[in-house]
C-alpha cells in the first residue's frame, strides 16, 4: 500500500501525459496508482498469457477499462493475450522489438574470439544458440537433433547462455557422446560467438519476440527457427523454419549444413530485413503511437 501512495504522490507532482508500463505487476500498480489523474495509459505486453496464470488474467481484465492502448511485441502474442487480458480497451497494436547496432559494434570492438580458440576447425559449419537454457527454449531437443547428425563432419553447435536446464543439457551431451557441442555460459557479449558462426538457431516452444534473432540478423547470419518463434512474422525471408521435434530440427540443420547457397541467400535477406528494426525506427513508431493517443 505504501508503494501505491508513493507512486501516486510522484505522479501528481510530475503530471505526465502518458504512462507506458512494461509488464506485470508494474502495469497493475501503475494503473491503480494513477486512477483519477488526467493521463493516458499503455500496457506493453512482452509474453504469452499462460506465463502468469489465471490470477494475472483477472487483474488485467479489471484494469483494462483504464488502459488506453495495449501494445504487443508480436502478432502471435497479441492473438494469444488480447482476448484474455483486454476486456474493455479498443486500441491494440503490435510494436516489434529493435536492435541497438551501436551496442553490438562496441562490444565486438572490445572483445572477440576465434574458432581456433574454441578448438573448431576453420572449415566447419557452426550453429549458434543464444538464450536461457529453459524448457521454453527447447534446448534439450536441440541437443538431441545434433545427435542425429553425429556423422556430419565439422558440424558444431555453440550454446551461449545459462539456466535451469544447463546441467541436464550437459548431461545429455555427455550421455550422447557428443564432442561437437560447446557450452559457453552466460555473457553480456554473445556477439563475439555469433560473429564466428554460420547459422543462428532458435528452436523455441514459446517465445515473445526473440531479440537475439534480430541481433543475429544484424550480424548477417541466416537463421534456423521453429514455427513457434514469432519473429518469423518479420524474418521469414531470412529464416529456415522447422518444427520443434529433434527430427525436424535435425532436418533443417542438415539442409543448412549441406547448402552454402541457401545460407548465403538467407544471410543476404537478413541484413535487409533487420534494417527496418533499428532503435531509430522503433522510436519513430513509438512517437506516432504517443501522438495518436494524445489527440
Amino acid at each position: 500500500f505504501d508503494l501505491y501512495l508513493k507512486l501516486r504522490k510522484l505522479l501528481t507532482e510530475l503530471e505526465p501525459d502518458i504512462l507506458h508500463f512494461h509488464g506485470y505487476p508494474v502495469d497493475f500498480i501503475g494503473v491503480i496508482s494513477s486512477l483519477g489523474l488526467k493521463v493516458r495509459r499503455i500496457a506493453h505486453i512482452h509474453n504469452f498469457h499462460f506465463i502468469g496464470g489465471k490470477k494475472r488474467i483477472r487483474k488485467y481484465r479489471f484494469v483494462s477499462r483504464y488502459i488506453n492502448s495495449f501494445i504487443y511485441v508480436s502478432k502471435a502474442v497479441m492473438n494469444s493475450v488480447d482476448p484474455l487480458y483486454n476486456a474493455f480497451c479498443s486500441d491494440n497494436r503490435v510494436l516489434y522489438n529493435f536492435v541497438v547496432a551501436e551496442r553490438i559494434e562496441a562490444l565486438l570492438r572490445k572483445e572477440s574470439v576465434t574458432r581456433r580458440e574454441l578448438g573448431i576447425p576453420e572449415n566447419s559449419v557452426v550453429f549458434c544458440f543464444v538464450g536461457r537454457l529453459t524448457d521454453n527454449k527447447n534446448i534439450l531437443n536441440l541437443v538431441k537433433a545434433v545427435s542425429y547428425l553425429r556423422d556430419r563432419k565439422n558440424l558444431y553447435l555453440l550454446i551461449v547462455g545459462s539456466g535451469k536446464l544447463e546441467k541436464k543439457a550437459k548431461e545429455l551431451v555427455k550421455s550422447l557422446q557428443l564432442t561437437n557441442v560447446i557450452f559457453l555460459g552466460a555473457t553480456s557479449n554473445p556477439f563475439k560467438y555469433l560473429k564466428i558462426s554460420d547459422v543462428f538457431v532458435l528452436p523455441s516452444e514459446i517465445e515473445g519476440l526473440g531479440i537475439a534473432h534480430l541481433e543475429a540478423m544484424y550480424l548477417g547470419l541466416p537463421s534456423l527457427i521453429s514455427e513457434k518463434v514469432p519473429s518469423k512474422e518479420v524474418a521469414y525471408e531470412s529464416s529456415f523454419i522447422t518444427g520443434t521435434s529433434p527430427e525436424s530440427i535435425a532436418k533443417g540443420m542438415e539442409i543448412l549444413y549441406k547448402c552454402e547457397d541457401i545460407r548465403k541467400a538467407l544471410a543476404a535477406k537478413a541484413k535487409k530485413v533487420v534494417a527496418n528494426f533499428t532503435i531509430d525506427r522503433y522510436f519513430e513508431r513509438l512517437y506516432r503511437i504517443y501522438t495518436e493517443l494524445m489527440k
